[in-house]
């Protein structure tokens, strides 16, 4: 008799332990579950800002020197063109006309509308001077580089590199419809001796000029 009053109270005890082990396989497979649904959520909002707000971008080449330099991390801004055009001397990224599948770095030179050329090493916008702080002596046009003067349409920026003597730009590949930009550089990410906010240039004109381009700056 005692035998058979014993074996309910080892049933009793093993049920407990049965729920207990289906708890935590049911916590596990929340946890999987919760743990899948907040990876997809960031890889989407990864993509989303990736494709839509900011864009990694590396420099290649000399053609931005003194200011940006080969090797260069740089977060480009591409939500601020979507609602505004860009400004002068803004740096841009965007795809050249005859490469669609590249991605050119340059500063705004010139604006819709404005007329621009390079004269005796000089540029031009507007037939005055554009003085730049910005651009090294050594690395200006020469005097004996000069192109032709082009006005530029609606929707359409001349761009430069700061190396004047190394770019491939506007002088060479023409003027950069809107559509081609990709955005404006925002941040300089690395090396980390180099980052800082990218801002506009201040420049140096004279009066004359200042009036001309007092609702464009």
């Amino acid at each position: 008799m005692e035998d058979e009053n014993q074996k309910p109270a080892i049933m009793n005890q093993e049920q407990p332990e049965k729920d207990k082990a289906k708890t935590f396989a049911l916590l596990g497979v929340e946890f999987s579950l919760e743990f899948v649904k907040t990876a997809l959520i960031v890889f989407l909002l990864a993509i989303f800002f990736r494709f839509y707000i900011f864009q990694p971008f590396i420099v290649v080449g000399q053609s931005m020197e003194p200011n940006f330099h080969d090797k260069e991390y740089l977060v480009v801004d591409k939500v601020t063109t979507r609602f505004r055009d860009p400004k002068r001397g803004e740096i841009v990224i965007f795809h050249p006309l005859q490469n669609p599948s590249e991605s050119y770095i340059k500063r705004v030179i010139g604006l819709p509308g404005e007329t621009v050329e390079v004269k005796d090493g000089k540029v031009y916008v507007n037939d005055k001077i554009l003085e730049e702080s910005y651009v090294l002596h050594d690395a200006t046009l020469s005097a004996d580089n000069s192109y032709p003067k082009e006005t530029l349409g609606d929707d359409e920026f001349y761009v430069f590199g700061d190396n004047r003597e190394h770019s491939s730009d506007s002088r060479e590949i023409g003027p950069i419809p809107r559509a081609n930009l990709q955005g404006r550089v925002a941040v300089v990410l690395f090396p980390l001796n180099s980052i800082r906010f990218v801002g506009l240039p201040m420049y140096q004109t004279t009066t004359t000029f200042l009036e001309t381009y007092t609702t464009s700056i």
